[in-house]
């Protein structure tokens, strides 16, 4: 359609900005600079959603365009400083002349199964997008776009913090039993960080959304309840496919990929005149679980791969809060009433997560740190 010409070709404008930010997020990853990465990824979301809500409000779908551009562009000049300030102007400058083409050659797979993976993930939200313009309009893809936008920016620093430090420990790992207990101890960690931030997130997104975006998009907190139990899948996925790439099995991991990206598709195909955008986020959930299935069975056969007792703990009591929650805000009328259940849910899940030693340590250390700061 020649009437969105232009919104393609700014779309297209913003890519080699995207790619010029992942190179120098890569040199921080290398590095192990993880408090910078994800003070960056945060940093770079969260302006990002207020340029995106000026700019839609002030040029509609022009503005939401330059927003996505803007994102990116946030992204590139934070990471520059960054690696600037970490290492020298030198590195952060490139140059043509220390270009080492044979580390070219030896990365071509990684770099062929990431765009593999990311063109997944993006073709499958084009396709979702167009069923539900099709059959509900733009207004209704809007919100599904809005709740899709949370979720991926409270995600971003968990995802930085796993480039940067999980992975290269997974690669330095000696033999497959250190790899899992890596794995173990990773996953038991974000699912000590996670679960109460999805639960926050529920308690609090409508009131987010309103004051964020605007109140004609409130109905994506409903869509949230649904959505976010489904992150923690996601989590469980993404945190155990890494083995993959860290052992070169590169086929394994677009496999994974294909099969939540494929039932993504599907479950939204055959919910969605039913359901209605509701579909979209019980799809969502639902293919996140799916593929987090397949990649524990495929650790497991390829690793021999074991949940931990720890890690079975953390993960069970995890998505015992956000489906609970989940529930409660779904089903009771009066929304007062289900967010006190919901935050009853909440004080419930601390003070068992307190009887996990390594848990109270990580809520121990934060609390002396804050009070350090708060008496200094």
């Amino acid at each position: 359609d020649g009437h969105y010409e232009r919104y393609v070709v700014l779309v297209a404008l913003a890519v080699p900005i995207a790619v010029a930010g992942q190179v120098y997020r890569a040199l921080l990853s290398a590095a192990r600079h993880v408090k910078a990465l994800v003070i960056v990824r945060i940093i770079a979301d969260t302006t990002s959603v207020a340029v995106f809500f000026i700019l839609t409000k002030t040029y509609s779908l022009e503005g939401a365009v330059l927003g996505f551009a803007a994102l990116h562009t946030v992204f590139l000049f934070l990471t520059f400083f960054a690696v600037k300030r970490q290492f020298s102007t030198r590195i952060a400058l490139p140059r043509i002349s220390t270009a080492q083409w044979r580390e070219v050659r030896k990365n071509t797979g990684y770099g062929m199964t990431g765009l593999a993976s990311t063109s997944m993930g993006i073709f499958s939200s084009l396709i979702i997008a167009r069923l539900v313009i099709d059959q509900y309009g733009a207004a209704a893809n809007g919100v599904v776009a809005v709740a899709t936008k949370i979720t991926t920016v409270y995600l971003g620093g968990l995802n930085s913090a796993s480039g940067s430090y999980y992975y290269p420990q997974l690669v330095a790992a000696d033999s497959n039993r250190d790899m899992c207990q890596h794995m173990n101890a990773s996953l038991s960690l974000y699912f000590y960080l996670l679960p109460p931030i999805v639960a926050l997130l529920m308690l609090g997104g409508d009131f987010m959304i309103a004051g964020i975006f605007s109140s004609d998009f409130t109905a994506a907190s409903t869509l949230l309840f649904l959505m976010l139990p489904g992150d923690l899948f996601r989590t469980v996925r993404e945190t155990l496919a890494m083995s993959f790439f860290a052992r070169q099995k590169l086929r394994t991991a677009v496999i994974c990929r294909s099969i939540q990206s494929i039932t993504f598709v599907i479950i939204t195909f055959l919910l969605l005149p039913n359901a209605g955008i509701t579909g979209v986020a019980i799809a969502y959930a639902s293919s996140q679980l799916i593929g987090a299935v397949a990649v524990a069975v495929l650790t497991m056969k390829h690793f021999q791969f074991r949940f931990s007792r720890q890690c079975t703990s953390s993960v069970v009591r995890g998505l015992a809060l956000a489906v609970s929650c989940s529930v409660v805000l779904v089903s009771v009328p009066s929304h007062l009433v289900g967010r006190l259940g919901a935050g009853i849910l909440l004080c419930s899940w601390f003070t068992l997560s307190m009887r996990d030693s390594d848990f109270a340590a990580i809520v121990n250390k934060i609390l002396g740190r804050l009070a350090v700061r708060l008496y200094r």
